[in-house]
């Protein structure tokens, strides 16, 4: 068994559809964010994300989608399970079929 320290800094990577729908997740969902899979599959990811960073990060990620733009980094607010926004760094990357595979990972800063 890990301890919790380990367990709460465990990245979460989620697979999205074209239309930006959670198709995947990975176990570390549990951790930080701590979300049952009922909360994030088959809802759109871009509901975690805090509604002041909400326009830029989508656009950017449909941007990716399209190709239009390369994989990098973006400092974002995330829901928790208990409802806290906690900063993340989240990135991106093209998969095929037009699905995105976002990976998030929670930074010790308070936001």
């Amino acid at each position: 068994m890990r301890p919790l320290s380990a367990l709460c800094s465990e990245p979460v990577s989620l697979v999205v559809d074209r239309e930006g729908v959670i198709r995947s997740v990975s176990p570390g969902h549990m951790g930080w964010l701590r979300a049952g899979r009922h909360r994030l599959l088959g809802h759109p990811w871009w509901e975690l994300i805090h509604p002041n960073d909400r326009q830029q990060v989508v656009q950017r990620v449909r941007s990716m989608q399209r190709g239009q733009e390369k994989p990098e980094g973006w400092r974002v607010r995330v829901r928790s399970g208990s409802g806290t926004w906690r900063w993340i760094q989240m990135t991106a990357k093209r998969q095929p079929g037009g699905f995105i595979r976002l990976s998030l990972n929670q930074m010790n800063v308070a936001g």
